[in-house]
């Protein structure tokens, strides 16, 4: 899930903002369950990320280093 999953993601967000009519530049990201740590990750490494929505997850640690 933490090596495989980030680059998942990647794919996912790439695609979608390389859609027409999509603003590359504001962009929402949700996860649930385990998915949470994956939108917060995506939302760390990608600051157009302006909103999420996460569901029944946990999050990061406070501090933690990506």
């Amino acid at each position: 899930m933490n090596e495989k999953w980030p680059g998942d993601v990647h794919v996912a967000y790439s695609y979608l903002v390389s859609q027409p009519g999509v603003d590359a530049h504001i962009v929402g990201a949700g996860g649930a369950s385990c998915g949470v740590n994956q939108a917060i990750h995506l939302a760390i490494r990608h600051p157009e990320v302006k909103s999420l929505v996460l569901l029944s997850g946990t999050r990061i640690a406070r501090g933690a280093v990506f």
